[in-house]
């Protein structure tokens, strides 16, 4: 096992030492930490599960296509995986966006929306440093190094953009049933 390997696993297992932490936590207090959504943003956040379902079903029988013989030249299984999930876990997100199912109704958004920036530009600077380091397509593959930050960068950026652009329509319609 390489250094990498290690680094990803051992980061993988303090991500989700941390979550847990935090979900304990959030369990424990009733008004705190705990995100409470009303009923039709429950039911908007089940469509979109269904959608993001569906998303990646249509993109495991891409992949198994690919797997049968019908395969891009740049890219490998595992990257191409990651690629679903990436995309269905974005298909989740703008849909819950688009129908004020992803922020909570007692917060605001600002500390959501400067973190997803946050996090996007630093998956964008991890795949730059890579991109620099090793190519963007080193013997002709995209590497799953590059591929996981422009991958989770993408929909953290897309997610981002469409929340931006949902609160501004937010705001200008309320602006609009103000003068009426």
């Amino acid at each position: 096992m390489n250094d990498y390997a290690m680094g990803l696993g051992l980061g993988m297992i303090v991500a989700l030492g941390v979550y847990g932490i935090f979900a304990l936590a959030a369990r424990r207090k009733k008004d705190g930490c705990a995100q409470q959504y009303d009923e039709r943003q429950r039911a908007a956040q089940g469509k979109a599960a269904k959608a993001a379902m569906y998303t990646h079903m249509v993109y495991a029988g891409v992949c198994i296509a690919f797997s049968a013989g019908w395969s891009p030249a740049w890219l490998d299984v595992p990257t191409a995986i990651f690629f679903g999930v990436a995309l269905s876990v974005g298909v989740y997100a703008v849909i819950c966006v688009l129908r004020d199912a992803y922020f909570n109704i007692s917060r605001s958004p600002r500390a959501t929306l400067i973190l997803l920036g946050s996090m996007a530009a630093a998956e964008f600077l991890v795949a730059g440093r890579r991109i620099e380091e090793e190519g963007l397509l080193p013997d002709g593959k995209l590497r799953m190094t590059v591929g996981m930050s422009l991958a989770c960068g993408a929909v953290l950026a897309v997610v981002l953009v469409t929340a931006l652009i949902k609160l501004a329509a937010d705001k200008r319609q309320e602006a609009r049933d103000e003068e009426s």
